[in-house]
């Protein structure tokens, strides 16, 4: 990513992280920026390649969150701790969690 697409693509987490995903417009995003909303296109071709990055970015959290799960006990004790860290994520991240499980967004990723 260069500098300019990594400057939007951190205003666009702090969108989401103040505002949730209803906040999640180009002109929210570019204000955040400092930009105008039309120089986001000049890094990210569409509304939805930004989502796209902002979706797989926050699914790759929520697997660090998962994987750091206590593996080394009973197939129980690593259910638990899952859904501990699951539960972790959800409270640490709301809107995150939104955007991924709550609101459809209909937009498939490829990781």
């Amino acid at each position: 990513m260069s500098a300019g697409a990594i400057r939007v693509f951190e205003a666009t987490l702090r969108v989401l992280e103040r505002g949730g995903p209803s906040a999640l417009t180009m002109d929210n995003v570019a204000a955040e920026a400092g930009v105008t909303a039309t120089a986001i296109y000049r890094h990210f071709a569409n509304k939805e390649e930004l989502q796209k990055s902002l979706i797989r970015d926050r699914y790759n959290l929520f697997l660090e969150y998962l994987t750091a799960a206590d593996q080394a006990g009973s197939a129980r004790a690593t259910l638990i701790s899952t859904f501990d860290r699951f539960l972790d994520f959800s409270i640490e991240h709301p809107h995150a969690y939104e955007l991924l499980f709550v609101t459809p967004h209909g937009i498939s990723i490829d990781r």
